[in-house]
């Protein structure tokens, strides 16, 4: 089993119900896709950032289904993509690890996860023995990081430490007592022997949900996919004209055609949408360009998106 943990920064000025809505629909996660289990999310305690922690069955899983899944090309992708009228998250990444058959688990209570850059050859004896138990946690796991696909921002980290806790009361105990201290800052874990090189903590309320059967997909097609940009009405010309000369073109390229475009009339309110909608074959040909498209240097996504006040993503039969 694999537990993976997302690391969403929210964007300057994002609204708390903002912030619920993706932590929300983070968590649900499992409640659609198949072979990803154990989805909870939360608000750090020290930042403006959410974490959304998951279990996947196996490699295969995390790498095939998931990617494709309906749920992950329109609710998860909405927040994030360059793409998105309503992405409210830059500079997310992710960590995790393999958890051990004999790891404890915990449904409901405090998440303290850190993401510790070790130097290599440092002597990691200390963490591996640690005595979980004695330090008031109730569970406790530390490991290599293992992601497979390493994204061109380097990994995240290079071991993670997950620790649980029954409540803030029991982790407030924690971080008083020595060993806390000790362990909450690249000096003390040097003083332990422990080579930091950098070191991030996320703290999160979390609770887990029973295990989910979510319902079969349809294997219909084709698909649709519409865009909806909502501008200043002075912003229109410019965004379709960037549509035009370059989202189209690079749709196109990975098999996803223009079918329409609409546009709001002119004093009919504050904001005017752009709606476009494009035809694609299947999820499968979503994915293949929704790399690409965060990889590339794109000159719609600089100067386009940024003219958008809001707006969705989605996708139809």
């Amino acid at each position: 089993m694999i537990r993976r943990f997302y690391i969403l920064p929210l964007d300057h000025g994002v609204s708390d119900e903002n912030a619920q809505d993706l932590a929300r629909s983070f968590s649900d996660a499992d409640l659609f896709i198949d072979g990803l289990w154990e989805s909870a999310s939360g608000v750090d305690l020290d930042s403006r950032t959410v974490i959304w922690e998951h279990n996947f069955i196996d490699e295969e899983t995390y790498a095939g289904p998931y990617m494709v899944h309906p749920y992950h090309c329109q609710t998860l992708d909405h927040f994030l993509l360059p793409d998105s009228p309503g992405r409210i998250s830059h500079d997310f990444f992710t960590a995790r690890y393999t958890i051990p058959k004999d790891s404890k688990r915990l449904g409901k209570g405090i998440r303290r996860v850190l993401l510790l850059h070790i130097e290599e050859g440092s002597d990691l004896s200390s963490l591996e023995n640690f005595d979980a138990e004695g330090a008031g946690m109730a569970m406790s796991v530390f490991s290599p990081e293992n992601v497979a696909w390493v994204s061109v921002k380097g990994r995240s980290c290079t071991h993670i430490w997950d620790q649980g806790f029954a409540d803030m009361t029991a982790l407030e105990r924690f971080l008083m007592s020595p060993v806390g201290l000790e362990t909450s800052s690249r000096e003390g874990l040097r003083r332990m022997g422990v080579n930091v090189e950098r070191l991030q903590i996320f703290t999160y309320p979390f609770e887990l949900k029973d295990r989910q059967v979510p319902a079969e997909l349809s294997k219909a097609s084709p698909i649709f996919y519409s865009m909806t940009a909502q501008l200043d009405p002075k912003d229109v010309d410019t965004f379709v004209a960037l549509l035009e000369q370059d989202y189209d073109p690079f749709l196109a390229e990975h098999g996803t055609k223009l079918v329409h475009r609409w546009r709001g009339v002119e004093g009919s309110s504050a904001l005017l949408d752009v709606q476009s909608v494009w035809q694609l074959e299947s999820f499968d040909v979503f994915s293949q360009w929704r790399i690409p498209l965060n990889l590339r240097d794109n000159h719609f996504l600089r100067e386009a998106m940024s003219l958008a006040k809001g707006g969705s993503r989605r996708f139809y039969r």
